[in-house]
């Protein structure tokens, strides 16, 4: 997966602290990318930044990172899909477990249904629990929020998931 990447700084258009399990729709990307002063072109890859990684690390009792991970997860709600397949997007990830919000507005009962209209009905491929801090603070400081991205799985045949290695180049 290679292209131009783009950080959609949710987390720091919010006032660097979203609430637990905060649904980022539509106008959340729109408003943070024009905050940024930043525009999507087609067949970019995407990365939204929400601080849920970060939080994790900062655990340490085993017990509070279980709670952590089995909580409410902060993800994009079922508004974006339409605005995704409208912007051409190729990939989108996140620094969150899911890309998508837990529970979602979907049906609850789904454990992550915009997996299936991301990938099965869009060919939008997901890339989920990505480190960003480094690239984020790079980005906010020269207000730059594009980058060359370059994100490798690793070759296991016939896998329809792989850890990556991405790499943003700036």
């Amino acid at each position: 997966l290679v292209g131009r990447g783009v950080l959609i700084d949710v987390l720091r258009y919010k006032g660097g602290k979203l609430s637990e399990g905060y649904p980022i729709t539509r106008a959340d990307l729109e408003n943070a990318l024009e905050n940024q002063g930043t525009e999507l072109q087609p067949g970019d890859i995407f990365v939204i930044r929400t601080g849920f990684v970060p939080g994790y690390y900062a655990l340490s009792s085993p017990v509070e990172k279980v709670q952590y991970l089995t909580g409410v997860h902060t993800g994009l709600t079922s508004d974006t899909v339409p605005w995704i397949h409208e912007s051409q997007i190729a990939a989108v990830a996140a620094d969150n477990l899911a890309v998508e919000r837990i529970p979602n507005d979907i049906d609850p009962k789904i454990l992550v249904p915009m997996h299936g209209n991301l990938l099965r009905d869009l060919g939008v491929y997901i890339g989920e629990v990505w480190w960003l801090e480094e690239l984020a603070a790079d980005c906010a400081k020269d207000g730059r929020y594009e980058f060359f991205l370059a994100a490798q799985p690793l070759n296991i045949t016939g896998a329809v998931g792989s850890p990556l290695n991405p790499i943003a180049i700036k």
